[in-house]
């Protein structure tokens, strides 16, 4: 759980030290998303995954403007909604394709996907969040991680999605992650997004510490990536020293424990 933790963590981390970076918020709610599907399975009760991280999706939109998108679902609120709530994060510097995205009345999905560029960038690091599950099989975890980057981004994005979320589980459990994270980057690829993809591997892969893997790369969307990834293979060393006094730390370990219990456990 060290490292998962770190995961969910690292690209808070890299953003501003005085406040919540809005981007580094969306993973938190689509593991959200994914553990109230792990709820619903613990009653007996069927849910569809891709739709409970669109659900999530919307309502991240609602806690960094203020309001769903008009015309949207509108799901009830859950602890995460409320804990971040307090402390009032802003779309501030949001990027603006991701926020237009989202605020789409329909779901995109890898059947009806983004008929545009959308936010290709942010889609990767959706994509590393059905890594977290365990006890599912490696394909259900490609095809959740496509789930969650259609919600954002068009096909282009797919295929590096599509091996980054089974490869973030085998960073988590494996007993080698650095290994791990590079065989990612062989795996990744040929066009724009696998570029991306072993770009952020390569800092990742290069560096200890989660600030300085995101000190490599400008765009934001990269930054946090590669923060993820190196989370993922150093645990929460990688955070630096009082990581856990920064803005939404405490959501991510409250978040950890609730995966933790619910999900771990299983």
């Amino acid at each position: 759980m060290d490292r998962a933790t770190a995961l969910l963590a690292a690209p808070a981390v890299v953003g501003p030290a005085d406040g919540l970076d809005p981007h580094a918020l969306l993973p938190l709610y689509l593991a959200d998303g994914l553990l109230e599907a792990v709820e619903w399975a613990n009653d007996g009760v069927g849910s569809d995954e891709a739709a409970c991280m669109w659900l999530a999706a919307l309502r991240w939109h609602r806690t960094v403007t203020g309001a769903f998108p008009p015309g949207a679902p509108e799901p009830l609120t859950r602890m995460i909604d409320d804990e971040l709530a307090a402390l009032r994060p802003t779309a501030d510097g949001a990027d603006p394709a991701l926020l237009t995205v989202i605020s789409r009345v329909d779901m995109g999905t890898p059947q009806r996907p983004q008929h545009d560029d959308g936010a290709a960038g942010w889609a990767l690091l959706c994509a590393t969040v059905p890594g977290l599950l365990p006890h599912v099989t490696p394909g259900t975890r490609r095809k959740l991680a496509v789930d969650a980057a259609a919600l954002v981004a068009p096909r282009s994005a797919f295929d590096a999605a599509a091996v980054l979320g089974p490869a973030v589980f085998e960073m988590l459990a494996a007993p080698d992650p650095l290994g791990a994270l590079r065989e990612l980057g062989e795996q990744a690829p040929e066009d724009g997004t696998g570029a991306r993809l072993r770009t952020a591997v390569s800092a990742a892969a290069g560096h200890s510490s989660a600030a300085d893997a995101a000190s490599s790369h400008t765009a934001g969307d990269e930054r946090m990536l590669a923060a993820a990834l190196c989370g993922a293979v150093h645990g929460t060393a990688a955070l630096g020293d009082g990581w856990e006094r920064r803005p939404g730390a405490a959501v991510v370990l409250a978040a950890a424990e609730r995966w933790r219990r619910l999900v771990f456990a299983a």
